[in-house]
């Protein structure tokens, strides 16, 4: 549910809650491209392994057992990572391309993540934050992408 900024904030990443644009604190000891390139190995082989369980399992919404949800939820989150490291990467070399794309599969993963919380409502949930991120928020985050979009686009 972490919006994306156009220009950067300068807050700093809390632990828990607010990531803000702080790719410095995102990915610590970690060069960017190694942090990113790692987010990517990651994304690319759980993709593989959703095709695998899709093909034992089927879509999770016509088999919404918890394995099958939790596993395309857990990919939305990295995902979504991977779109926001690479989103802010690109902002800082003015590249409104990829900046665009990455606002558009954050639209994906933030409806798909909806798509999941209807089917396990305690996905967003954790006990010392009760909602990480909620229903509300995530639309927000849409429309946070679509507002990025039109002024990438104007």
């Amino acid at each position: 549910s972490n919006p994306l900024y156009l220009e950067p904030t300068g807050y700093e990443a809390t632990m828990t809650c607010y990531a803000y644009d702080d790719l410095k604190s995102w990915r610590s000891i970690y060069p960017e491209d190694v942090f990113e390139d790692q987010f990517r190995k990651l994304c690319d082989k759980w993709a593989e392994g959703l095709v695998l369980l899709q093909q034992e399992l089927g879509d999770p919404v016509e088999n919404p057992c918890e394995l099958n949800v939790m596993a395309h939820s857990a990919y939305s989150l990295y995902k979504s990572c991977l779109n926001q490291i690479r989103f802010y990467r690109a902002r800082a070399r003015q590249d409104k391309a990829t900046m665009l794309q990455m606002a558009k599969e954050e639209i994906v993963c933030a409806e798909k993540m909806l798509s999941m919380m209807k089917l396990n409502s305690t996905i967003g949930f954790e006990a010392a934050n009760h909602y990480y991120f909620s229903k509300g928020q995530l639309r927000e985050k849409i429309l946070n992408c679509h507002d990025v979009i039109a002024r990438l686009e104007a």
